[in-house]
């Protein structure tokens, strides 16, 4: 080989691996982790206790989330993102900065009250 040829190789390997790293950290940045442990609690509060637990705050309509929905978690450094699909399953979660925005997943229940009376999520 020529010092051409393995100078184009180490080229694409470099910049397959910085685009790898970069794919990583973009995910790692998308699934924020929270500990919070709550018994109990409406989704209302489990909502506010995992602010208070870490940088995020959450946006949602009314209507569309049964926020008095009674639920129990225990988690330690747990990705929200996992914590809010099994104790709201019909609800889509999207990360816009430091706000997470949830809505109604299309196709989902048929009125924000139809949820299961109680969740355990461990």
């Amino acid at each position: 080989m020529n010092e051409h040829n393995v100078l184009k190789r180490i080229s694409r390997y470099l910049s397959a691996l910085i685009l790898c790293v970069t794919v990583t950290i973009t995910a790692t940045a998308q699934t924020p982790t929270v500990t919070v442990n709550a018994k109990n609690v409406s989704i209302k509060e489990l909502l506010q206790r995992i602010e208070a637990n870490s940088q995020y705050t959450f946006a949602y309509v009314d209507a569309e989330i049964d926020t008095d929905k009674i639920v129990s978690v225990s988690a330690t450094n747990r990705s929200i993102a996992s914590i809010l699909e099994e104790i709201l399953p019909d609800v889509k979660m999207e990360i816009k900065g430091l706000k997470i925005v949830l809505t109604r997943a299309r196709g989902g229940f048929a009125s924000p009250r139809s949820y299961p009376v109680r969740s355990k999520v461990s």
